[in-house]
């Protein structure tokens, strides 16, 4: 007798045709054998099944349950006398839910659509016409668990999986899902070998009646479900009563990331004749009109080139965020992967090496897109002195790691739990146990041998764990029972997943590494032993106590750790370019790590226009400009510059001046450009916009080599300026700024007779703010700002822009305390700049310095005087500081490196106050002035008068007796501290200043000016000092026994103006010196012609700022 032909290793059965209903495509009325109604859907071919949609409910039956599916007429799922359940969505759906139906696709397609909203869940059955699949999706928006369970019959499939098989199970091992069968072996639900990466599909095949049958459930879309690619969850499970088919959506099963809501699937569950099922279409489900469905319209994809760590090792690489997640095996070769159908937005792409997380990077994903990205396996392995284990994210190896996916660790098949001594060395792998229980084997021990030198060196114990059980870690102790034994610290509790794990059957959780500093001395040359005990703050028996899973263990020096290769920088290439719009350009990022060698980075790139992926590729925008293309990685970046080109001239650097404000009115500009016909061919034109303050000028205008110009602004004020950029084509582009022409940063007058602001007279604009206890009260010229305990809070980056600079202001104490400050500008104690009239020397001192480069100062020789007016300057240029008093150079500092313009945009200004908790200024400030640039010494001087009153050297206006006491007590040293009796500056108290005291002597500050010819007598005894002043009448005389000198000095002037002339014995020269009110030398002739009557003179130009109050110098 010859054998029926088979079909796929399948007898083929013949079934007599009138055996057969006549099928028909559609939806009829049914009822369930419990008494529901049901639609009956059938697919016009092989397959139906029923929904019920009303009758009497219970807590196994549900609105939207299955109560019957049939292939070729055969009844696929366990009765309910069996089950005392119908197939369903989760628990099932409740009592509100809504169950209607659509036929769509010119009579091509079916969807039951059970709407039950109102828990947060509407779930979908679909079937196409002659389409033996039973497609389904569930939209979820809220619940701990999804999954979908199908009962199906244990008399029609009987080629089932033995690990879930607990039809004969003689008791419950723990909880009421894993049990133990007679001969000591364990059976549940979670035991299978299948991740979500590999498991697509599973199912389990039978016959029904005189066909076979099989069943499989495709997995459909996972990436709104939960746990990555490595997750594991239910598959079967096989009672008395049903072998039931699972899709575990998401679930508290070692969850090890949140939850994703939202379309869950599709998903179906394919029928077939008993051979393998084909790969799934669910594209036709796009046009149903599912709640949550994304189009394809809404999704891109990405491919590159991962990595390879280890061609033995499967390489992954996985994409996720909080609203999906995606997964791709590597080419083991090659390292291609590719991902497609991901919905668009920004994901972390994650490269696996095996389970272990070796490179992380961002990608963004737009609709419609083909990303290619490649990744970097950015891991560092040091090199370890021994190690026991791989780091793969795994346990395999150790023992009991091939069984504990399919059995619990109860199970006989299993090799002991015992504690033991594992040697280093000579053990094999496989005898290090892959978990350890505190109550089962947790007198586990290494023993490892040293050699003398790596005893000595610095060792870190490393445990890597991929998973721990109720907050279990391990405590170690090194060389126990030795006198230099040493036991570490309790580490952190492991990450608590609120799960059983590995009784369940997985090793899968967050992967975690405990290190372990090993103190000097704790290890010797030879034998040494680690004690390594899991410890937990809660409890536990057996299996369920505290427990840890092992990934890897090792001893690895500890300078491999502290000197690990970290990223530090990044180079970006090319760094700048030029490009026609519409062009592509690749850019190559590299990373150095700190010790400046090249290190595996993954760099994320972005631009400011146009588009650049993450291969570095960018793709210049249709309209011209310069654009900033960024590469980063982790905490370091790169930038580099792209010009795009177009027919209109770009500008590549905008219009720029310095210095501004300018204090003499010349100010260097510069701009450039870039066109398509090239930058040589460009003209530069500037100008001023609006009606500026004065005349102005450029010494280069109008060709290419106007780029770099001079202007030359005339008046004080502001000049808007405009440049033009011109091609040979006359396209045109422009680049707008104001400059400033300004004698002073900030100048603070303090003028003020009230009010909590400090007007700043300069026109910058820079009005100080002021606080605690002040006045304003008599001052050098006019009125100051009187401190006693308050400061002025000055605005923030006041001196940001300076290089070069002079601060100068007249200060009169009414005591002094160390540190205290005439200024402080900064922000901390670690970067500032201050001026203090006493230091620790008991003189003034400058300081700057930032937080990378410590004080840099300049101390006065002098110090400064109690109660009286004392003009200090700091000035800086060329990196020489120089610090003033009363017009005299008393300290320099040749070797400044810091400028105001390191110290950045400083916020904590102060007048009289310190970045310290050092006292408060007690004293009175006036005409404080910030410049742009350094002073020259005469200029300075220029700034400070010499007494109000000559010869009145206890400042009491008045030249008399107290005024020669305080001389005679100074004279013959040299002005060390300083002394106003030094009246003519010259450093010394001597017979000169006394010669000024005697010639002034009887007079006050109430006298009037001289206005009327002086005649000049030869000196007696000592060279004498005359001072001779005017404003009114225009011309006076000098005149000696030789021959009289008339002068005119022209017409008046609203400031005074002195002539000073300095005389000895031998009158032979005639010389002399006119002051206007800022100190500068004017109508030198005139003032020679003046002295050139009298004899011989050396003319020493005490110079000052006014003569007597109300005349203000500028």
């Amino acid at each position: 007798m010859s054998q029926a032909p088979t079909l796929r290793g399948k007898r083929l059965r013949f079934e007599p045709l009138e055996a057969r209903e006549l099928l028909a495509f559609g939806v009829t009325a049914g009822a369930t054998p419990t008494g529901q109604s049901t639609l009956v859907i059938d697919n016009g071919d092989d397959l139906t099944f029923a929904v019920i949609n009303g009758g009497g409910l219970s807590s196994t039956i549900h609105l939207g349950d299955l109560s019957s599916i049939t292939y070729q007429g055969q009844e696929l799922l366990a009765p309910y006398s069996a089950t005392s359940r119908y197939s369903h969505y989760e628990q099932g759906l409740g009592s509100g839910t809504s169950i209607s139906y659509s036929i769509g696709g010119r009579g091509t397609w079916i969807v039951v659509t059970c709407d039950d909203t109102a828990n947060g869940v509407i779930q979908y059955y679909a079937v196409r016409k002659d389409d033996n699949n039973l497609y389904m999706a569930s939209h979820v928006t809220a619940g701990g668990e999804g999954r979908f369970i199908a009962y199906l019959s244990r008399g029609v499939f009987t080629d089932i999986e033995e690990p879930s098989d607990i039809s004969t199970n003689v008791g419950v091992v723990e909880g009421s899902d894993v049990f133990f069968l007679a001969d000591g072996t364990t059976r549940s639900k979670f035991y299978n070998t299948r991740r979500m990466i590999e498991n697509q599909v599973h199912g389990v095949t039978g016959a029904a009646g005189s066909i076979d049958v099989g069943v499989w459930m495709d997995m459909g879309n996972r990436e709104n479900s939960s746990g990555g690619p490595f997750f594991k969850d239910i598959d079967f499970q096989t009672t008395g009563g049903a072998t039931e088919i699972y899709n575990v959506l998401f679930s508290g099963h070692t969850q090890t990331e949140p939850y994703r809501y939202g379309m869950q699937g599709p998903y179906a569950m394919q029928v077939t004749d008993g051979s393998d099922p084909v790969e799934v279409d669910y594209s036709w489900m796009e046009f149903l009109g599912l709640e949550g469905w994304v189009p394809e319209s809404n999704r891109g994809s990405v491919s590159g080139v991962a990595d390879i760590a280890d061609p033995a090792h499967e390489t992954v690489v996985g994409l996720s965020n909080a609203d999906a997640q995606y997964w791709a095996i590597a080419d083991p070769v090659t390292g291609a992967y590719s991902i497609d159908g991901i919905e668009a937005g920004e994901y972390t792409m994650t490269l696996y090496d095996q389970e272990l997380e070796v490179g992380v990077r961002t990608v963004a994903i737009a609709a419609q897109s083909e990303l290619l990205v490649d990744i970097a396996n950015t891991y560092y392995l040091p090199a370890a002195t021994w190690r026991i284990g791989e780091w793969d994210g795994t346990p395999a190896g150790f023992m009991n790691a091939d069984l504990i996916a399919t059995m619990h660790p109860s199970d006989v098949r299993m090799a002991p739990w015992v504690s033991g001594a594992y040697v280093v060395g000579t053990d094999a792998t496989s005898e290090w146990p892959m978990a350890q229980f505190m109550d089962v084997n947790n007198a586990q021990q290494i023993q490892f041998t040293l050699t003398a030198a790596e005893a000595a060196a610095s060792q870190t114990l490393r445990i890597g764990i991929t998973l721990g059980f109720a907050g279990g870690r391990n405590r170690i102790t090194v060389n126990p029972g030795q006198a230099y034994s040493w036991t570490s610290g309790i580490p952190a509790a492991s990450i608590n997943l609120q799960s059983r794990g590995i009784t369940r059957g997985t090793y899968r959780g967050p992967n975690q590494v405990y290190t372990y500093d090993i103190p000097a001395g704790a290890l010797r040359a030879g034998v040494n032993t680690i004690d390594l005990p899991v410890v937990s703050g809660s409890s536990g028996s057996g299996f369920l106590s505290p427990n840890v899973v092992y990934d890897a263990i090792d001893l690895v020096p500890t300078a491999s750790l502290t000197n690990a290769p970290r990223l530090e920088s990044l180079t970006l290439s090319p760094s700048s370019v030029a490009i026609a719009a519409g062009e592509s350009i690749d850019f190559t990022a590299l990373g150095f790590d700190q010790f400046g060698a090249p290190i595996a980075a993954n760099v994320d790139f972005a631009a400011t226009g146009g588009a650049i992926d993450q291969t570095g590729r960018f793709t210049a925008p249709a309209a011209p400009g310069a654009f900033t293309i960024t590469a980063t990685s982790g905490g370091a970046t790169a930038e580099a510059t792209v010009l795009v080109l177009g027919e209109a001239p770009v500008v590549v650097s905008p219009a720029a001046a310095s210095p501004s404000p300018a204090p003499d009115g010349i100010v260097s500009l510069s701009v450039l450009g870039d066109d398509d016909g090239g930058e040589a061919n460009l003209t530069y034109t500037w100008s001023v916009v609006g009606s500026p303050p004065g005349a102005f000028g450029f010494t280069v205008n109008g060709t290419n080599a106007a780029k770099n110009t001079t202007a030359m602004l005339s008046q004080s004020g502001d000049y808007d300026l405009l440049v033009t950029i011109t091609d040979a084509d006359g396209n045109s582009a422009t680049s707008h700024l104001t400059v400033s022409r300004r004698a002073f940063v900030a100048q603070y007058q303090a003028d003020e007779t009230g009010g909590a602001t400090l007007a700043d007279s300069s026109g910058a604009g820079a009005d100080a703010s002021l606080t605690g206890a002040y006045s304003f009260s008599e001052g050098r010229i006019d009125n100051a700002l009187d401190l006693s305990g308050g400061y002025a809070t000055l605005p923030a980056g006041i001196v940001s822009g300076l290089d070069d600079f002079t601060i100068s202001t007249w200060v009169k104490l009414d005591s002094l305390d160390n540190w205290e400050r005439v200024f402080d500008f900064g922000d901390d104690t670690s970067n500032y700049m201050f001026l203090t009239p006493q230091a620790s020397t008991g003189r003034p001192r400058f300081a700057i310095r930032t937080p990378s480069i410590g004080e840099q100062v300049v101390d006065s020789s002098v110090a400064m005087p109690i109660g009286r007016w004392t003009h200090v300057a700091v000035t800086q240029s060329g990196g020489v500081a120089r610090l003033y008093i009363n017009g005299v150079m008393r300290g320099t500092n040749a070797s400044m490196t810091l400028t105001p313009a390191d110290l950045g945009e400083t916020s904590a200004n102060y007048l009289g106050k310190s970045q310290w908790p050092d006292p408060a200024l007690d004293g009175a400030i006036d005409e404080f002035r910030i410049y742009g640039h350094a002073l020259s010494g005469s200029e300075v001087s220029a700034l400070a008068s010499p007494p109000v009153l000559p010869g009145d050297y206890n400042g009491d206006s008045l030249v008399d007796a107290a005024d020669y006491s305080l001389y005679r007590d100074a004279k013959g040293a040299s002005v060390l501290p300083y002394s106003s009796a030094d009246g003519n500056g010259d450093g010394r108290v001597d017979s000169l200043d006394g010669d000024l005291w005697r010639l002034h002597y009887g007079e006050t500050l109430a006298a009037s000016p001289v206005a009327a010819p002086i005649a000049a007598s030869a000196p007696t005894t000592s060279d004498a000092v005359f001072a001779l002043y005017a404003v009114e009448p225009t011309s006076f005389d000098v005149e000696d026994s030789a021959a009289p000198t008339t002068e005119p000095l022209g017409p008046p002037r609203p400031v005074d103006r002195y002539l000073l002339l300095h005389l000895a014995r031998d009158l032979t020269a005639r010389r002399g010196a006119s002051h206007d009110d800022s100190g500068r030398e004017a109508d030198q002739s005139a003032a020679n012609d003046a002295a050139a009557g009298l004899d011989d003179d050396s003319v020493s130009p005490l110079v000052g700022t006014r003569h007597w109050r109300g005349v203000r110098s500028r």
